[in-house]
């Protein structure tokens, strides 16, 4: 049994610091297993750190601020109320910190985890290299999560388009916004910048937003978006070109067969995710595509 746990560095190595990976990891740890875990980008992962928990973050701010404005019909002054965006993003990042997670490397160190940084390359079914750095693990969890993809629209690539991530380290809202993909995740966007005065056109190549969620649910948030907060909902509609048009972009776009354009301050995309698995799983022997890793 000893020759066996000393045969590797490690009796697990985790590839990816999120939710999946930071659960396995300290799971493993408890029950008495050497593990040590990875990250490329910042620890903790995308929840804490670029999705959930900024998000609602901002979303709570949001509704409050909305509240507050139409709080006319409970005898509330609101007509000259505004608000600080460097002031809420320094509230999202402070809900960001109180995870303690978000870029903690120490959170896993104190649970006894050896942590790396770096890009993880796998050499052979049980040892990768990180920073040159060769590693060595009975068993390995890969975790690494997923990347914003853009679709392929003539231009779009030439411009620094938004994502759900940098989105929220904006130093203001942008006074327009044309955002390509209509689910769960271009909705919430929509609604949290819209909340805070800018003008949204939410698009997606489906015949309604949210269009992988009850048809009910999808009606329901396209009136809501159009009469509480100005959201424009173009469905149906293929993005054709996006240009550069003196500070901002002209976006066209094809829908019921007339091409308009519009626009904008700035475009975000939100149209899609694939898994991050440029990893080396060849030289594992690991049996993956495009869409994720086949077990």
């Amino acid at each position: 049994m000893a020759r066996k746990r000393n045969k590797f560095d490690y009796d697990l190595i985790v590839i990816g610091s999120g939710a999946g990976g930071s659960a396995a990891a300290t799971i493993a740890t408890r029950n008495g297993a050497r593990v040590a875990i990875i990250e490329e980008d910042t620890f903790g992962g995308d929840s804490p750190n670029w999705s959930d928990v900024p998000t609602n973050a901002l979303l709570h701010v949001a509704h409050l601020y909305d509240q507050a404005r139409h709080g006319a019909k409970f005898g509330l002054r609101s007509n000259t109320l505004g608000y600080n965006y460097p002031s809420i993003r320094s509230w999202k990042d402070l809900a960001v910190k109180r995870t303690g997670a978000a870029g903690n490397r120490k959170f896993y160190e104190n649970q006894g985890i050896i942590t790396y940084t770096g890009h993880a390359h796998f050499l052979s079914p049980n040892e990768i290299a990180v920073r040159r750095k060769h590693i060595s693990a009975e068993k390995f969890l890969i975790a690494t999560g997923s990347h914003w993809v853009a679709p392929e629209i003539p231009g779009l690539n030439e411009i620094p388009f938004l994502t759900a991530r940098t989105i929220l380290e904006a130093m203001r809202p942008p006074k327009s916004l044309y955002i390509i993909g209509a689910g769960s995740v271009g909705v919430e966007l929509a609604q949290l910048m819209a909340t805070f005065g800018t003008r949204v056109y939410l698009t997606d190549i489906a015949a309604r937003i949210l269009p992988k969620e009850d048809e009910e649910v999808g009606e329901l948030m396209e009136a809501y978006l159009k009469k509480h907060k100005g959201v424009t909902s173009l469905t149906q509609t293929r993005t054709v070109t996006v240009v550069k048009d003196g500070l901002g972009y002209r976006v066209s776009f094809l829908r019921g067969g007339v091409e308009k354009s519009v626009r904008v301050e700035d475009v975000l995309v939100a149209t899609g995710r694939q898994p991050n698995l440029d990893l080396g799983l060849e030289n594992a022997s690991v049996d993956y595509d495009p869409t994720g890793v086949h077990i």
